[in-house]
């Protein structure tokens, strides 16, 4: 018997977070995450803000800003937005697109299960949340 390939499950098998896992596990993960594309220009989080989602960079190229100066670039494989649901529940940077992106998101809601359930997202997540934390404020 033949399974039709989901084209979703594809694209975030790209992601390095969820690049060692088989196919039945990415498929799981793809049933929480959303593919979404924004242009450039596009803010996709806002310093200050709650933080109610999470996004992982496809494809595209974004920049950091802290108290208005750019503090960093992030582009494919990138996590965002996870220090606001680590912590305490506001943004701690507004991130702007550059180019067109290619975004997996989700919400606080599955976020505490991916991290639990996928040890690279989580491995992710921490090593990205270690290095945000040591930017000087």
């Amino acid at each position: 018997m033949f399974r039709r390939r989901d084209p979703k499950t594809d694209v975030i098998r790209r992601l390095p977070a969820f690049a060692d896992q088989s196919t039945r596990r990415v498929a799981d993960a793809s049933k929480v995450l959303d593919l979404v594309t924004v242009e450039a220009g596009h803010t996709l989080l806002t310093q200050g803000d709650l933080g109610h989602e999470f996004y992982l960079v496809v494809e595209g190229r974004a920049r950091v800003e802290r108290d208005g100066q750019v503090i960093a670039h992030i582009s494919d494989g990138a996590v965002i937005g996870e220090m606001a649901l680590v912590g305490a529940g506001r943004r701690n940077a507004t991130v702007v697109a550059e180019t067109e992106m290619v975004l997996a998101t989700s919400t606080r809601p599955y976020f505490a299960g991916l991290v639990a359930e996928f040890p690279g997202f989580g491995r992710q997540v921490r090593q990205a949340s270690e290095a945000r934390t040591a930017v000087p404020a």
